[in-house]
């Protein structure tokens, strides 16, 4: 008895295992002759969502670092996929993944100078999966150069100690709060009928006006993009006549698999144009679902936190463009928030302005448009009916001193003249730095004790900010920068600061 085996190559993106380069279905069937025969189905998937699968995908995290950079190839085969680095150990490879030391900063962010950092312009014209901006043109392919801070031979986006001082840059940066008081975060209310302010209706650049969204606020919703779609209604009204739901239709070509819409969204002072921040903003996507022919999929810019049910039908992950919501299989009737297993909540922070993304991506190389418009849904107040609630918080650099340069990689973050690594430990206690670092994580070895904890920082008044933050460590009433630089001890600081670093 022999096998033989078919290999049937299908494409779609990715929907919830950023791991998996591949996966397979195998069908086994019998012939008349007892030779065994095998149908396999490999699928290919678009970590990022910028509409290049992986395999194609230079950048398949999209973070502006190329995949063979990412790849310490120790098994020397120059294939990322195998036997592939896994910096922070969470199971996913650095190349397909956001935030490779597990730090809560982002390696887009990680990888570049402080002060010359360049967002993703979302243009990828050569389509080789690399953002044109990280291209001295299309096409050539060079993508960034991580930086290494410290110069301890470990770029920042994979040190756990970019700047060499024993604190660990998960405690440098913050986290964005995710605690929120739904009574008291502002529900939005889209039941007013739109009016066009410019340009055509329902048209690509046309602005419209959605009145008394709270009791100060208006929105300004604008049709930035549209790729092979036509809005048929900007906001259904019917059902949940408070959410905003609008409805598109689309067609996909050979050449265009993913296509989409893309909304802005922004708070103004009632009847004007004036900017109006939101300290806290809760956005739920909902009923992000699909069918066998094609997935629903939403993206955002990246919010302060999300959170999802758990088990979940969709696919969460953070691309070049924000955070990337990919529908499943399981199509539900209508657009509600009553099938938590579709919905994703959304917390975003002092916000006057977000661009939400509304698209399909087909499963098919049958070209085709949808027989019905597709309706999206923004809930924009609290969802109590998760079963079992899912948050994950971000991070971001802060700069305390306002020196241009993150906590991560300052050694005098407070700017008082007193390296951190001494302000974080006591007098007494104090320990040196070693120069070493056996493991290889950026961490010296002197405050490494296999899990990565570096120093704990000592707060020596014990009233506010920690010593490498706190102007006046001690609360005597003299700053720390006259007391750190008097080496007479005349109560005058020996040394001039110049304010140039």
């Amino acid at each position: 008895m022999g096998k033989t085996t078919f290999i049937l190559r299908y494409f779609f993106s990715l929907k919830a295992l950023a791991l998996l380069a591949t996966l397979f279905l195998s069908l086994s069937f019998s012939s008349a002759n007892n030779l065994e025969s095998e149908l396999i189905v490999f699928y290919a998937v678009d970590t990022d969502g910028d509409g290049v699968f992986d395999e194609d995908d230079i950048d398949d995290d999209g973070d502006g670092i190329l995949d063979s950079k990412e790849d310490k190839n120790v098994d020397g085969d120059n294939d990322h996929t195998t036997n592939f680095t896994d910096t922070d150990g969470d199971g996913i490879a650095d190349y397909l993944d956001f935030d490779s030391d597990n730090d809560g900063i982002l390696d887009n962010i990680e990888a570049q100078a402080s002060k010359s950092i360049i967002v993703p312009s979302g243009i990828d014209i050569d389509k080789n999966g690399l953002d044109d901006v990280y291209e001295s043109s299309p096409g050539n392919g060079e993508g960034l150069n991580p930086v290494d801070t410290d110069s301890d031979g470990i770029p920042d986006y994979l040190d756990f100690d970019s700047d060499n001082d024993g604190i660990l840059d998960s405690l440098e940066s913050s986290e964005l709060s995710s605690d929120f008081d739904c009574e008291v975060v502002p529900k939005l209310n889209f039941s007013n009928i739109p009016t066009l302010e410019s340009g055509d209706a329902l048209s690509e650049g046309a602005i419209y006006r959605f009145s008394s969204i709270t009791d100060d606020l208006d929105a300004l919703v604008t049709i930035e993009k549209v790729v092979n779609g036509q809005i048929s209604t900007l906001d259904q009204n019917s059902v949940d006549p408070e959410f905003f739901k609008p409805e598109i239709q689309f067609t996909t070509t050979d050449e265009i698999r993913r296509p989409f819409v893309d909304l802005r969204i922004s708070m103004v002072k009632t009847g004007t144009d004036e900017i109006a921040f939101i300290e806290e903003l809760i956005a739920n996507f909902i009923d992000v679902d699909g069918n066998k022919q094609y997935q629903e999929f939403n993206r955002f810019d990246t919010p302060a936190s999300y959170t999802y049910d758990n088990p979940t039908d969709v696919g969460i992950n953070y691309t070049s463009g924000g955070l990337l919501i990919n529908g499943g299989m399981n199509e539900y009737d209508g657009i509600s928030n009553s099938h938590p297993s579709v919905n994703v909540a959304v917390e975003f922070v002092k916000i006057h302005t977000f661009v939400f993304r509304f698209g399909i991506e087909t499963q098919t190389s049958d070209n085709f448009t949808t027989n019905v418009p597709r309706q999206s849904g923004i809930q924009f107040s609290c969802l109590d009916n998760f079963l079992d609630p899912q948050t994950v918080s971000f991070s971001k650099d802060v700069d305390s001193d306002g020196d241009g340069y993150p906590d991560r990689v300052d050694i005098d973050s407070d700017n008082d003249g007193i390296p951190d690594n001494v302000e974080a430990q006591t007098t007494d206690g104090y320990i040196e730095p070693t120069n070493l670092d056996d493991d290889g994580d950026g961490l010296d070895n002197a405050y490494d004790n296999g899990d990565f904890e570096g120093l704990t920082p000592v707060n020596t008044d014990g009233t506010d900010n920690v010593d490498y933050l706190d102007d006046d460590s001690d609360n005597d009433t003299v700053a720390d920068n006259n007391e750190g630089n008097d080496f007479n001890f005349d109560g005058i600081a020996d040394q001039t600061f110049t304010g140039i670093d």
